[in-house]
């Protein structure tokens, strides 16, 4: 799944580079927390999180993806002047296949991630310049 920050580039543009990593890093703890173990999080360019929900079906990932987006709504982030930022994400994601090795889940992802690639990229930068919060499969 990619977790992109609704109205990205005008909070970088408000906040700048630190406070828009710092904001990522935000958004990547909040997910760990609310995930398994076992599930991978990660940054993914300047603006997403990538999460990998291992051994789950595309109605529990949208459950668990829902989920987030709450979390992450219902968890400001801290400002460096001291106040707080409400966020929203909008969210796209991709089922790769089961019953494949783990070193060939990881390059799964990754040819999924890069087959997604432009046309995620262009319908996530709609979604969140419109402020809107999806998911899909």
């Amino acid at each position: 799944a990619i977790l992109q920050v609704d109205h990205y580039n005008e909070l970088f543009s408000q906040y700048g580079r630190h406070t828009s990593i710092a904001l990522i890093r935000h958004i990547a703890t909040l997910c760990r927390q609310n995930l398994r173990p076992d599930d991978v999080v990660g940054s993914i360019a300047h603006n997403r999180v990538g999460v990998l929900l291992l051994d789950t079906m595309p109605e529990s990932a949208r459950m668990v993806l829902n989920r987030l987006r709450w979390q992450i709504a219902a968890n400001p982030f801290d400002l460096p002047d001291n106040g707080t930022l409400g966020l929203s994400v909008s969210v796209s994601f991709a089922r790769v296949g089961g019953g494949v090795a783990d070193s060939q889940l990881i390059d799964s992802c990754c040819g999924v991630l890069d087959a997604m690639g432009a046309d995620v990229t262009n319908a996530l930068s709609e979604v969140s310049e419109g402020g809107k919060r999806q998911s899909g499969n």
